[in-house]
């Protein structure tokens, strides 16, 4: 019978400082990716779903607003995709919209609400974020 040879101390410390090496790597991975501001990610275009989430409403309204040419988007195959920068125009927009209707700038905190964006005579909602 062979017996493997006993693991010396500095072997284990070896193990232990690489499992503690990924660990750390993992670790700093996640919260740098978490730490990615918001807008500034390397997409160009995302999906009617993940626009529609961007945007705070629903799917049904999005593809309204697309119909409306409210928001830009492409074709590719069979997707429709949405550039990320129509999501932003179309953010910039409505946020001026409320600009000009009040003569106060939206508060820094507050989501606007797109419900009513598309019916240009009403002026969208501000509801402070929760």
């Amino acid at each position: 019978m062979l017996r493997r040879p006993a693991a010396t101390a500095d072997d284990r410390y070896d193990a232990l400082a690489n499992a503690l090496r990924a660990v750390v790597d993992d670790v700093v991975s996640r919260v740098a990716a978490a730490a990615q501001p918001a807008g500034h990610s390397n997409e160009v275009t995302v999906s009617i779903r993940e626009a529609a989430r961007r945007l705070g409403i629903g799917t049904t309204k999005l593809k309204e607003l697309i119909a409306a040419r409210e928001i830009q988007s492409v074709k590719v195959g069979e997707r429709r995709l949405v550039p990320v920068s129509a999501l932003e125009a179309f953010s910039a927009g409505v946020i001026s919209t409320r600009r000009l209707a009040t003569g106060h700038p939206a508060p820094e905190s507050s989501r606007v609400h797109l419900a009513d964006a598309a019916n240009r005579t009403q002026s969208p909602r501000v509801v402070p974020h929760r």
